[in-house]
């Protein structure tokens, strides 16, 4: 009987106003077996996160109720949503949008009309350095763990203290 390995599939985040760009976002992630949720505003998307913490945020910047920045500026000053990678969805390719953007910190923009294969390996693309950076955390804990147990070990040793 052939084991199965349970897998947790990623939670993408797509903040959208239009329900129809938003469905055809969420397919093309669901197709590429992301599971998605969805939210016409800011406002919304805030109330969804006090929920669940997904691993992407994908949100339209022109928006009712809370536009794209608003919203953007609300995930960083939470200290629980400031690692989860954050890209701009726009219909305008202005520079003065995209550099405001870019001074508050946004990772990348992605200009309407969407091409799934470019929202798909952009996705990858910054869960594979959230993956990288977890790991390289995880190896330097391992090491200072190491590091503390070697000290505890010789201060208690009297022939190899201050050795």
């Amino acid at each position: 009987m052939p084991v199965t390995i349970p897998t947790t599939k990623r939670i993408i985040l797509v903040v959208e106003d239009s329900a129809q760009i938003r469905g055809v976002i969420s397919r093309a992630l669901e197709l590429e077996n992301y599971a998605t949720v969805q939210a016409e505003n800011g406002l919304q998307a805030l109330h969804i996160l006090k929920q669940i913490t997904p691993d992407f945020i994908l949100s339209d910047i022109n928006m009712p109720r809370m536009d794209g920045i608003e919203f953007y500026k609300n995930i960083r000053n939470n200290p629980a949503w400031t690692a989860i990678p954050f890209v701009f969805l726009t219909s305008s390719s202005s520079e003065e949008e995209i550099q405001h953007g870019r001074e508050l910190g946004v990772e990348d923009y992605l200009v309407k009309p969407i091409d799934p294969d470019d929202l798909v390996r952009i996705i990858k693309a910054r869960l594979y350095r959230i993956a990288e950076v977890e790991t390289a955390q995880v190896g330097q804990a391992y090491l200072d763990t190491v590091k503390v147990l070697a000290n505890a070990i010789e201060g208690r040793d009297r022939y190899t203290r201050g050795h």
